[in-house]
């Protein structure tokens, strides 16, 4: 089975957090079809609990100048290696 599930402490949930905000909205994490929201370690919890095994794990990461709004440069291209790396 392939499971794909929206990670809710990402930039732009964190980001909107620390301003106040929470709603829900017509695209990326907080879409209007994600009913749950999951970390690493309670997606692993819920896939465990089911009885199934994780036998691979692989993690995207949201492009910062699509977090952000702003036109893809080479400083935006630098800036998404961090996130990567840490998602890793």
């Amino acid at each position: 089975m392939i499971l794909s599930l929206p990670n809710v402490p990402n930039v732009t949930v964190g980001l909107a957090l620390l301003f106040g905000c929470w709603e829900h909205t017509g695209r990326r994490i907080l879409d209007n079809t994600h009913l749950r929201f999951f970390t690493r370690k309670s997606a692993r919890r819920m896939i465990e609990r089911a009885s199934f095994t994780v036998k691979r794990q692989v993690m995207t990461v949201m492009p910062v100048e699509l977090a952000l709004g702003i036109s893809v440069n080479p400083l935006m291209r630098a800036a998404n290696l961090l996130p990567r790396a840490v998602a890793a």
